[in-house]
C-alpha cells in the first residue's frame, strides 16, 4: 500500500486538486502509483489535506473519484489542520 497525500488551502481548493490528479492520472497509464506518490509528497502542506492509501492504479483512480464526488470509499482519510499545527503519520 502506497500512501498519496494531498493539500489545499481550502477544502474547495483540494476538491479541485483531487479532479486535476484524476484526470491527470486516468490519460497517462504509464504513471504508477509510486510515480504519483512520490510526485505529491514534495507539495507543500497546507490546511486541508487527504491521505489516500492504495495498492494499485484502479485503487487511486477510485479513492480520486469519491475524494471529488465528497465521499469515501475506503481508505482515504481527509482532515483540517488547526492554527500552528502539523502533520504526522504513524505506521
Amino acid at each position: 500500500l502506497v500512501p498519496v497525500v494531498l493539500s489545499a488551502r481550502t477544502g474547495a481548493a483540494l476538491v479541485d486538486q483531487a479532479a486535476r490528479l484524476r484526470s491527470f492520472v486516468g490519460e497517462r497509464p504509464e504513471l504508477s502509483v509510486l510515480d504519483v506518490a512520490a510526485s505529491a509528497a514534495g507539495r507543500s502542506v497546507f490546511e486541508h489535506g487527504a491521505a489516500l492509501v492504495v495498492g494499485d492504479r484502479a485503487g487511486l483512480l477510485r479513492e480520486l473519484d469519491a475524494l471529488v464526488a465528497g465521499e469515501t470509499a475506503g481508505s482515504g482519510v481527509e482532515a483540517t489542520l488547526a492554527a500552528g499545527g502539523g502533520i504526522g503519520f504513524l505506521f
